[in-house]
């Protein structure tokens, strides 16, 4: 397990960097393959479908490499999970939470945290554009 609680091995300025290069480097990644995959299925909807599900995939697989397999520097960890793919989609780090709930045998948190999030943010999301559009 990795422990990012400031100790010695800690560097605030190279971590924000981190952050900073993978953020944006995900963040140019997720627009040109969401604009790919839109493109080529005439579906803007299926481009985010598709970064949502390969962000995923790669999240649960880099951190189990990174912290199970090979026990990586915290700084790869960082600049790879929170910020590349913290930049590609928010969305990996919804799944790999869940699936750690799942692992852990907490179902019923698991269940709340994914229902919760979904009907939650749909909800949120109406909200805003409802906000938006009052006046109009």
């Amino acid at each position: 397990m990795l422990s990012f609680d400031g100790g010695a091995a800690y560097n605030r300025g190279m971590t924000v960097l981190y952050l900073i290069l993978g953020g944006a480097s995900g963040t140019l990644c997720r627009h040109y393959m969401g604009m790919w995959v839109a493109n080529a299925t005439g579906s803007r909807p299926g481009g985010t479908f598709v970064v949502n599900v390969v962000g995923s995939f790669a999240i649960g697989l880099f951190l189990v490499l990174a912290t199970e397999r090979f026990s990586w520097p915290a700084a790869t960890v960082t600049l790879v999970s929170v910020g590349f793919l913290g930049g590609f989609t928010t969305f990996s780090a919804f799944s790999w939470q869940a699936v750690q709930q799942l692992e852990a045998g907490d179902y019923t948190s698991a269940f709340w945290y994914v229902g919760g999030s979904v009907v939650c943010g749909i909800l949120a999301a109406w909200a805003g554009a409802s906000a938006a559009r009052l006046g109009t």
